[in-house]
């Protein structure tokens, strides 16, 4: 009976905590350089998570990972208005996906998870699928 109390409390109550990783590409598929859009979404990110946050380059992108933010700290309007600049920023060349998850820490109880990766599409948007 408890792994049910507990399966529905991750379900129903507020989280305690939040979780960002974000991985921003630096270069557009056409070569277009992009790393001061990517700095500026991140000193964003890095403002609604109270500077809690590593910011990491890779070869050809911009990392940022969040330590355990409360509940209290984390503005989730203002995260939403983020995913929002996100989206627009690599809308064309990108979908932006957004993976959210709950799960359980030791410490918090429960913690929301945000895995925000702009990715280029397998195929072009412009074509149409054969009928």
């Amino acid at each position: 009976m408890s792994g049910l109390r507990r399966f529905v409390s991750r379900l129903v109550s507020r989280p305690r905590a939040y979780q960002v990783y974000v991985r921003l590409p630096t270069r557009l598929p056409n070569g277009e350089s992009i790393v001061a859009d990517a700095r500026a979404l991140v000193d964003d990110l890095e403002a609604i998570c109270e500077g809690s946050l590593d910011v990491y380059g890779t070869v050809d992108g911009m990392v940022a990972n969040t330590d355990v933010v409360s509940a209290s700290t984390f503005d989730v309007d203002r995260f939403d208005r983020f995913l929002e600049r996100v989206e627009e920023r690599y809308d064309g060349p990108y979908t932006v996906a957004v993976i959210r998850k709950r799960r359980a820490d030791h410490r918090t109880r429960r913690v929301t998870s945000y895995l925000v990766v702009p990715v280029r599409p397998l195929f072009p948007r412009d074509r149409q699928p054969a009928a």
